[in-house]
């Protein structure tokens, strides 16, 4: 069997033209806001969710739990830290609780609303109960306002991708799951329902590129 690695993320460009993606638009627009994180502690969590984010990806795309993966494999991003293991376990426990089928694990894409191509990298597609649903994992300590304008974007670049009307009632529902290893169950399923999620990631998307177009070194 030959094992797919998880690629590192990598700026979104076009005909070799960076574009914003869905979180730098959040960024440069204002929305997202690590209110209570120091900068230290921002960029360890920030390893420990890339490390999740890769392990888990890597365990849905080969078909793997965590214990059943490759020791070598799973040594890696224990390396990183202890909490990726429980994490990970986590998401498999989701999946088997919730009976979540992924469909598009990591998928990568620019699309384009109106006259804005952006980056997005969808972590979850698939179904939750024979519903469609975009799902981002959360490894974070505290549920973060922004994450529902989050979701609205990578919804929006889905509509795009297949050129579907950007009104209500949309293909997909949208959650963030926030991954809770020292609660049972170890999970947290976080719905976003309100349409001005929409609306504000529109506004920091349109946002976003003016400051890319006006300060160049914005990004």
């Amino acid at each position: 069997m030959r094992l797919r690695e998880v690629q590192d993320w990598q700026p979104y460009l076009v005909a070799g033209r960076r574009i914003v993606s869905v979180t730098e638009a959040l960024n440069l627009a204002g929305v997202r806001r690590l209110v209570g994180y120091d900068e230290a502690q921002t960029a360890w969590r920030g390893l420990i969710g890339s490390a999740v984010h890769k392990a888990t990806a890597f365990m849905d795309i080969n078909r793997f739990t965590w214990d059943a993966m490759p020791p070598e494999i799973r040594d890696r991003w224990d390396s990183v830290s202890p909490e990726v293991a429980p994490y990970s376990r986590a998401w498999t426990e989701f999946k088997i609780r919730e009976g979540f089928v992924p469909r598009r694990v990591e998928y990568r894409i620019a699309p384009k609303h109106g006259s804005i191509q952006f980056g997005m990298t969808l972590d979850r597609e698939g179904l939750l109960r024979g519903v469609p649903y975009i799902i981002d994992l959360k490894t974070p300590k505290k549920q973060e306002p922004w994450w529902g304008v989050q979701l609205a974007g990578y919804e929006l670049g889905m509509i795009a991708l297949h050129a579907m009307p950007a009104e209500p009632p949309f293909q997909w529902k949208r959650a963030a799951l926030r991954l809770t290893p020292e609660s049972s169950p170890p999970y947290r399923l976080i719905p976003y329902e309100d349409p001005v999620d929409f609306d504000v990631f529109r506004w920091a998307l349109g946002i976003s590129v003016w400051a890319k177009n006006n300060y160049p070194n914005a990004l």
